[in-house]
């Protein structure tokens, strides 16, 4: 599975107890188990915020892949910088999931993997091994709570650059329909980590709101349709996740190109391809799965 910044994962990612088995077998559950790898001696650990904290020796292998590029002879230098720029973005990424979940009674640990990383719900004083938000609002807001911390940083940025007399300005245009530029900033290496922080934090931050299970916005998706409409609802999530995922994976070919495009491309195919299979098995589940799946809706209400 492609690991999607963002994830907020607990047992049974949010689907009434009885069904665990089953979609351990169709395929969803199993994605959740393995969303969190297990440990290695070259993990990094330490504790921010009081938060545990564990980064998997593969981040730091995809963020030094990525910040690669096409060159042949990569700037040292900015390579370094691109891969700070990404750790904080995604670790504030996690920290704001986290930091909800908390406010919400709920300890909770962060782990960077790949590109991306998980929140991940861990027993705390009340002893809970699985966490159930009192109502499907509490998950909208763990899952907005990434994201927003994201636009957060960016609009800390502006501010701060304004203060300091050299404003972060925002214009219309490019490939994307948003581009910046930094005024009366002369550092070269500042200007660098300073758009590698605006463009990690903004785009992937509107990325994560796509309505594309498992990411942030298809997880409140699914919690919506799910809890207002029903568990007839739940193909529905992915089979909305697969369409959004092949459109917006085209739309980014044909502005970016195939230099650019490729990589978000690539995850939202395999997403979209992800979405497409746990559809099909839940539909072979059968209807008597749906109407059990109706009565144990319930719980939200609890």
């Amino acid at each position: 599975m492609v690991l999607a910044a963002g994830n907020v994962v607990t047992p049974c990612d949010g689907i009434p107890e009885r069904f665990a088995v089953l979609l351990l077998q169709s395929g969803s559950q199993d994605l959740v188990i393995q969303l969190e790898p297990p440990p290695t001696r070259y993990d990094l650990h330490f504790r921010l915020l009081g938060f545990p904290v564990r980064v998997h020796p593969w981040f730091w292998v995809v963020a030094l892949l990525l910040g690669l590029g096409p060159e042949q002879r990569p700037d040292l230098a900015v390579l370094v910088i691109w891969v700070l720029a990404l750790f904080f973005s995604l670790l504030f990424h996690e920290l704001g999931h986290a930091w909800v979940m908390r406010l919400q009674g709920q300890q909770a640990s962060v782990l960077l993997y790949g590109f991306g990383g998980l929140a991940i719900p861990r027993p705390g004083d009340r002893g809970a091994a699985r966490w159930r938000p009192r109502s499907p609002w509490d998950q909208v807001a763990v899952s907005l709570a990434g994201p927003g911390a994201m636009f957060l940083l960016v609009l800390v940025l502006w501010v701060v650059l304004r203060v300091a007399g050299t404003p972060l300005v925002f214009h219309w245009g490019g490939p994307l329909g948003i581009g910046w530029s930094f005024q009366h900033l002369d550092n070269p290496r500042l200007v660098i980590l300073l758009h590698y922080l605006v463009a990690i934090n903004l785009f992937w931050g509107l990325f994560n709101l796509l309505p594309v299970y498992p990411l942030d916005g298809g997880q409140i998706l699914r919690v919506l349709l799910v809890h207002y409409v029903g568990g007839p609802a739940l193909p529905l999530v992915f089979r909305v996740s697969m369409i959004v995922a092949l459109t917006v994976a085209a739309l980014l070919l044909w502005r970016l190109g195939l230099r650019d495009g490729l990589f978000p491309a690539v995850i939202l195919g395999v997403l979209a391809f992800q979405n497409h299979r746990i559809e099909q098995q839940l539909r072979g589940a059968g209807t008597a799965w749906f109407q059990a799946d109706e009565d144990d809706d319930r719980w939200w209400r609890e």
